[in-house]
């Protein structure tokens, strides 16, 4: 089995960088070699916890792109990855090491995790938002 995500195109997350708080953010993981298989999101909020959200499948040609949407009403940090179950068993996909966008990596325990920044629009510098 393979997977793939990249946070820094619009086809896996959308849109690209810092979000307000109460948009919406999709994300989407494409997995390879594999029919039996399904994928949750999991959120993480520090001093807040986890939240898993289940994604929808969508058959493409030679793969299966899982797709959900997330959006966050406070601002924070929010941290995500991705569980995979196939055949039996449960893969992990989410950043490489020591990085928190870009292309990730399957792990198969917990991995690091993708950032998304969530802003209040009325506290952000205009330098922050014109940047």
């Amino acid at each position: 089995m393979r997977a793939f995500h990249n946070s820094r195109e619009k086809a896996y997350r959308e849109p690209f960088g810092a979000v307000i708080s109460g948009g919406a953010v999709s994300l989407a993981l494409d997995v390879f070699d594999t029919a039996n298989v399904s994928v949750k999101c999991r959120l993480w909020t520090d001093g807040i916890g986890e939240r898993i959200i289940p994604m929808q499948p969508e058959q493409k040609d030679g793969f299966i792109r899982f797709c959900c949407t997330v959006t966050p009403d406070i601002p924070q940090l929010l941290w995500y990855s991705f569980i995979i179950e196939h055949d039996g068993a449960v893969s992990r996909y989410g950043a490489k090491q020591g990085r928190t966008t870009g292309i990730g990596a399957l792990y198969h325990s917990e991995p690091p995790s993708f950032q998304i920044t969530v802003y209040n629009e009325r506290k952000v510098p205009d330098w922050y938002k014109n940047g």
